[in-house]
Order: C-alpha cells, then sequence, then structure tokens
C-alpha cells in the first residue's frame, strides 16, 4: 500500500511540474492587430487546432519534446509559417513564454510568395541560455531567400 502511494506520489508530483511553453502573442499589419486573422497549429504533423483570432491576439501551451507548426493567415494577405521545435533537456522541469509579433502583408500582384510555404522564422531551446530563441541560422537563410516584387510582371 505505501508503495502504491509513493508511486502516485511521485506521478502525481511529476505530472504537476511537466515543463511547458507558452507561446503568445499578436497578429498585426502596420501597427494594428488584424482581428479575424485565422491561425492553424499543427502537432508532430496533425493539426490540433485551427480558428480565427477576434482581436488579433493568442496564446497557446506547447507540450516539449515535440515540433508545432503554426500558420497566419487572412483573406488577402499572405500567410506565414512559424516553427516551433520544442525539445529540451531531460533535466528540465520550469516552464517558459515565448511572446512575439507576426506582421502579416496584403498580397500583390507579382510577389513571388514560393518562399512562404516554408516557415518564415524557426523557434528552439537554446541551451547557451536555457530559454526559447530565434533560430538565427534559419532566420539568415530565410532573410536571403526572401520574395521581391516580380519588376517584369509589373511593369505596363
Amino acid at each position: 500500500m505505501l508503495l502504491a502511494l509513493l508511486v502516485l506520489g511521485i506521478g502525481i508530483q511529476s505530472l504537476a511540474q511537466a515543463p511547458v511553453l507558452i507561446v503568445s502573442g499578436s497578429v498585426k499589419e502596420g501597427w494594428k492587430n488584424l482581428n479575424g486573422a485565422n491561425l492553424t497549429i499543427s502537432k508532430n504533423g496533425s493539426q490540433v487546432s485551427s480558428g480565427s483570432l477576434t482581436t488579433g491576439k493568442f496564446e497557446h501551451p506547447f507540450e516539449v519534446n515535440s515540433k508545432y507548426l503554426m500558420e497566419f493567415s487572412m483573406a488577402g494577405y499572405v500567410s506565414k509559417k512559424i516553427e516551433f521545435i520544442t525539445a529540451v533537456p531531460a533535466t528540465a522541469t520550469e516552464s517558459w513564454e515565448f511572446d512575439f509579433v507576426v506582421e502579416l502583408f496584403k498580397d500583390q500582384n507579382g510577389l513571388d510568395k514560393a518562399v512562404f510555404l516554408n516557415p518564415v522564422a524557426k523557434v528552439r531551446y537554446e541551451e547557451s541560455n536555457k530559454d526559447f530563441d530565434y533560430d538565427l541560422d534559419y532566420t539568415m537563410e530565410f532573410q536571403r531567400k526572401r520574395p521581391l516584387r516580380n519588376l517584369r510582371n509589373s511593369k505596363k
């Protein structure tokens, strides 16, 4: 009986202390929130959440040791994706918060949107500062590929 209580107690304690990443922020165009923007969240390749952000703001808990993809979209705007890789050391017991702003821009004729099929940013745990941060190597690579207006198609 004592052994059962001990095992149950350890199980409840570890459940209560399970680390989590709280992701929050807003979707904007310039300085204003994009009320009604859509957010779809996938975990390890399977959709787990989808809906309209009535205020343009969001908050979602992510379990550790998973891969999440957030896709922000709105009719008439270019969609953006952000990937979160929540792998953390096995000894981690704390939780983290990551707050950011996604800026969507209006779709334009001649804009090559192929680069937006991939995430515009990746976020992962950085052992050096024991927190989540942008993958700067990925960000630099994306910046080199970012689309520019196709001038040949926009000439009149």
